[in-house]
């Protein structure tokens, strides 16, 4: 098994808390107002980075057919403004048909009354 497995495993079998994992880091790696859309998630798995610029959500949607199944995928977001960047189709595609354990979104997210009723892993 490869180390970074074996982190991963750790992490989830021990539910190593963010707090704690940002501590071994020296207190590095927060991602500043990322906050849960549904309270009470513990996810871990491989990050798996999506990308989306200038205003537009093309890339996003490009992005999200590389997902791996059981991995976490992070959307960067740059120049998006106040734009939302994806919402509860691409949430659902990513999540359900592509087989990631959550979203984590570095901007704005629409469609949140559905993510929520969902109860789709979702932070932004």
């Amino acid at each position: 098994m490869s180390i970074k497995k074996q982190i991963i495993s750790y992490i989830k079998k021990n539910r190593v808390s963010t707090t704690e994992v940002a501590d071994a880091l020296g207190k590095t790696g927060v991602l500043p107002q990322v906050f849960p859309v549904n309270e009470g998630g513990h996810v871990v798995g491989e990050i798996n980075c999506v990308f989306a610029a200038n205003e537009s959500n093309y890339e996003v949607h490009e992005g999200m057919r590389d997902v791996g199944e059981d991995t976490v995928a992070m959307v960067f977001v740059d120049n998006c403004n106040d734009r939302a960047i994806l919402g509860e189709l691409v949430a659902k595609y990513a999540l359900l048909y592509q087989g990631a354990k959550a979203l984590i979104v570095d901007g704005l997210v629409r469609d949140i009354a559905a993510i929520k009723r969902h109860r789709f892993p979702v932070w932004c």
